[in-house]
């Protein structure tokens, strides 16, 4: 990142480790975030707002801990018509499944996300619970707009702007459709463009090499090493 900046742009936001980070390191300033998830945008919405937060706290903890497979299945049926309570089911059945796989319990041992918790500690919803609760007392501190498509925030750099880009990977989505859109929209960007692609990505900007490790994934293909880049616009930065 630039020592300075004057707004801070994510058109890919997902869960905010990036942005979650910059705030803790001390970055006051206006945010500028996007998903195309509209329960992720939803998310963060609410989590910027004093009385959203609340009521999304609120149905997070209304959610009774599953005990088997069954439970997540019956769970995963429900379509919530409030957005709050839809929401907070999307956190509830992202936190229990991976790689498409359900959790479930194995003797005396509950299995998700390729973690065993033994039986009788506090469940990790309830961790997620306190910890959305803590994250939601910090948001309100901060200043952000929200909005459901990348090209929304984009547009709105700066010189004195950063925009971290962290897309869908490249040839692996549909979302890829729109990728040479995107690009030529971050290409013309103002301020400094940072984009977080795999290695072979086609892009003329400089970029430096990351090692990443998903040491907890037992999804096929998701699992040890690989390599990424950090494309960085302009040169200079890098």
């Amino acid at each position: 990142m630039p020592e300075r900046f004057g707004l801070y742009i994510e058109p890919f936001v997902g869960m905010g480790a990036v942005y979650l980070q910059l705030r803790e390191s001390g970055y006051t300033g206006l945010a500028i975030l996007a998903d195309a998830h509209t329960c992720v945008s939803a998310f963060w919405r609410l989590i910027h707002d004093s009385q959203g937060s609340n009521e999304l706290v609120r149905a997070c903890c209304a959610l009774r801990n599953a005990s088997s497979v069954e439970d997540f299945y019956s769970a995963a049926k429900q379509v919530p018509t409030n957005l709050v309570d839809r929401v907070a089911l999307f956190l509830w059945l992202t936190n229990y499944s991976f790689g498409n796989r359900a959790p479930g319990m194995r003797g005396d041992r509950w299995y998700l996300q390729g973690c065993r918790i033994s039986s009788g500690k506090m469940t990790p919803w309830n961790k997620i619970c306190e910890r959305i609760e803590k994250l939601a007392q910090k948001a309100r501190k901060w200043h952000a707009e929200v909005f459901d498509a990348a090209e929304c925030a984009i547009v709105m750099s700066y010189d004195n702007s950063v925009i971290y880009a962290d897309p869908p990977y490249y040839d692996t989505s549909k979302y890829q459709s729109t990728c040479d859109n995107l690009m030529r929209m971050l290409d013309s960007a103002k301020g400094t463009v940072i984009l977080s692609e795999m290695s072979d990505f086609p892009c003329s900007w400089p970029s430096v090499e990351i090692s990443m490790t998903a040491s907890l994934s037992q999804g096929v293909g998701a699992n040890g090493k690989r390599e990424e880049r950090i494309f960085v616009k302009p040169q200079s930065m890098l």
